[in-house]
């Protein structure tokens, strides 16, 4: 297959809530989320930007600063590629609104990510693992009908043990998070190349 490849409004057969636009030249993969805000009745300005400021520190700070890329195997002309993750504000054809509540609430990502103005950075950085098509990975305890939440086909409860995880509760980003990108750009290199998730 050539490359350059552009594949637009894509989940790379991950979580069926994700949604992003992967481009592979080769050497680097890029990997965006266009977003728009939606900000509530209550949130001032002032507020609306820090919140803005908060978002973009969480996508850097957790993935586009993760140093996970690919590793390379075999005859070719690298020895890593990366893959590198942003977000950008648009005024048109976002893929996602981020909903801004004024109020605490859940954070969940459906059609738009929902979200509190005061927000942590790792929560952000967690709903945006979804815009991603990363499955969650934490087991919801509770009353029967709130533990329903786990059959759910968006959840991988074969990771519910490593609480660590960002998609778990923790903070930390895992190899696995990247699989369903380097399983995509396998398919645009001859069959000698091969590729896995590491550090750089």
């Amino acid at each position: 297959m050539a490359l350059p490849v552009l594949i637009k409004r894509t989940r790379l057969g991950g979580n069926i809530g994700g949604k992003f636009d992967f481009y592979f030249d080769g050497v680097r993969i890029l990997i965006t989320v266009p977003v728009c805000f939606k900000f509530e009745a209550g949130i001032n300005a002032t507020a609306a930007l820090q919140f803005k400021e908060k978002y973009k520190r969480a996508i850097l700070n957790f993935w586009t600063n993760s140093g996970f890329g690919l590793k390379v195997s075999g005859n070719y002309g690298v020895p890593f590629i990366p893959i590198i993750i942003s977000s950008p504000e648009v005024k048109t054809n976002a893929y996602f609104t981020i909903d801004v509540k004024a109020k605490p609430m859940r954070a969940s990502l459906r059609f738009d990510m929902n979200v509190h103005v005061g927000e942590t950075e790792r929560t952000i950085a967690h709903e945006f693992g979804h815009c991603l098509a990363i499955h969650d990975e934490y087991y919801t305890k509770g009353t029967w009908w709130q533990r329903v939440e786990n059959l759910s086909p968006t959840k991988r409860l074969e990771f519910k043990s490593d609480v660590f995880a960002l998609m778990n509760l923790g903070d930390k980003i895992r190899p696995r998070y990247f699989e369903h990108i380097c399983k995509t750009a396998q398919r645009y290199l001859p069959g000698h190349v091969k590729l896995h998730v590491g550090l750089l």
